[in-house]
């Protein structure tokens, strides 16, 4: 009973595999860890996304779990969870350059941990009220 179902369900499997890579580390590779933009545009607001890091590292894979899980030596100040899916995984080529460590502020949440400070200023932008604050370093 191969209806038009099954086959609408092939057609859109099919399609979402062309986007799909395979792909593999083995122990000790070297690869670039991909994390998400902060969510809290008031911490790391930029006037050009583009410009900033996307990927950090390079970091030792220690442990492959099942086949798209891959386990990090991370840093011993990272606060985030040292399993990450292949997805947010690039393989280093070349030689290995340091690109900047995560930073010390990073919750499991992928967010950044900061606390207010003192108020520098405020102002009003049309309907916009901006405050800039001097933000407290918890690292």
């Amino acid at each position: 009973m191969r209806g038009y179902l099954f086959w609408s369900q092939q057609r859109k499997k099919n399609k979402v595999d062309q986007h799909r890579r395979d792909v593999q580390f083995a122990v000790g590779d070297w690869v670039f860890l991909k994390l998400k933009p902060y969510r809290q545009w008031s911490v790391a607001r930029r006037r050009n996304e583009k410009l900033a890091p996307r990927y950090f590292g390079p970091f030792e894979v220690l442990e492959r779990i099942w086949k798209v899980a891959y386990h990090l030596k991370l840093s011993d100040t990272s606060r985030i969870h040292v399993v990450f899916h292949v997805s947010h995984l690039r393989q280093v080529t070349g030689s290995r350059t340091t690109i900047p460590n995560l930073p010390a502020t990073l919750i499991e949440d992928m967010e950044v941990l900061l606390q207010s400070g003192e108020v520098k200023g405020v102002r009003q932008c049309g309907v916009v009220r901006e405050v800039l604050i001097r933000w407290k370093d918890l690292s």
